[in-house]
């Protein structure tokens, strides 16, 4: 079940030597709120990529696999950055460490293959994909001081600046 292995993967996701403790690591799929109308199992395909990494010869039918998302928080920490895209590095930062340790600790014994993007890591575990995004408590609010100051900028910039603006914002 989805439940099983997102309990041992939590588990293994706490242990790991992590500069920050893990406060929370919650899943915000509907499988998890019984809300689901078709709760995904574990597909051949996954199987698959799991048995290869730990050595196992299981032929994939090529079906997608749908994602269990998860939502990992740290321990507040005042070390956080202020900026929202040095945020987003300090994140990807941790994304790429976890990712590695798994790799490492877990990777041929329990079949756990790992795939990383700049905004989610995608753990592929037990026959299904658990996408990890991590969430900063006070992200929301510099996001939307940035914002803020983005527009506050906008308004105060003549007829051409302000389409530079702009055209600087979209990029």
């Amino acid at each position: 079940l989805a439940s099983d292995a997102f309990t041992e993967l939590a588990k293994m996701v706490r242990r790991l030597d992590l500069p920050l403790l893990v406060r929370d690591f919650r899943c915000v799929s509907p499988v998890f709120r019984l809300t689901e109308p078709f709760p995904p199992g574990a597909t051949q395909a996954t199987v698959a990529a799991a048995g290869a990494a730990g050595g196992l010869q299981v032929r994939g039918t090529g079906e997608s696999q749908a994602v269990v998302e998860v939502v990992l928080q740290f321990e507040a920490s005042a070390r956080w950055p202020d900026d929202v895209a040095a945020m987003q590095q300090v994140k990807l930062a941790f994304l790429i460490r976890i990712a590695r340790l798994l790799s490492e600790r877990g990777g041929s014994e329990d079949g756990i293959t790992t795939r990383l993007t700049r905004q989610y890591l995608d753990v592929h575990f037990r026959g299904f994909v658990f996408r990890v995004v991590i969430f900063v408590k006070n992200e929301p609010a510099l996001v939307q001081q940035q914002a803020s100051q983005y527009r506050a900028a906008a308004s105060e910039a003549s007829g051409t600046d302000a389409a530079e603006l702009v055209a600087l914002l979209l990029l």
